[in-house]
């Protein structure tokens, strides 16, 4: 590898400096995520996420038993190269999962959208509420035929209601 040195001197000076901590030497890549795979190596990387170009910052996903080969000692490292720093935060396949769950499950909470009574919709909301239709996004749902099937609601006043 070019830059290390007649028999690797110049790593061997960085060593001693260091006093005994083990390096390692990645060659450069222009690409981030190329750069972040062999960064990584031997640990077999699942994908790369690119968080924040700006800031260097990527996001990498191993397989649960790659975790602790990829980490080393911390679970977020740092990797010099010559012109900026480069963030990398490695996660486990579960830990992603976990994650990506947490996110979902939140927008799902948010689009949840209960109905109060309004006089727009009169006794019709409690007659849908009767029939299982709690939230402004079921209702929306529905087809024409659902709607014509629930008891005591005319059609002509779910056209008018749903058109509001």
């Amino acid at each position: 590898m070019p830059g290390v040195g007649m028999k690797g001197m110049r790593v061997q000076s960085i060593i001693r400096e260091l006093r005994g901590e083990k390096i390692d030497i990645i060659e450069y890549h222009e690409d981030s995520v190329t750069f972040a795979e062999k960064a990584l190596q031997p640990a077999k990387v699942s994908r790369v996420t690119v968080v924040d170009s700006a800031d260097k910052h990527l996001e990498v996903v191993v397989d649960d038993s790659q975790l602790s080969l990829a980490i080393g000692k911390k679970a977020r490292m740092c990797v010099w190269r010559p012109s900026s720093w480069l963030k990398i935060d490695i996660k486990s396949e579960e830990e992603k999962r976990q994650e990506v769950e947490e996110q979902m499950s939140a927008l799902v909470t948010q689009t949840a959208t209960p109905w109060t009574k309004s006089p727009a919709w009169g006794g019709a909301c409690r007659k849908a509420q009767c029939a299982g239709v709690t939230t402004v996004e079921a209702l929306a749902d529905m087809t024409p035929e659902q709607l014509e099937a629930i008891e005591g609601i005319a059609p002509r006043r779910w056209k008018k209601s749903v058109s509001r």
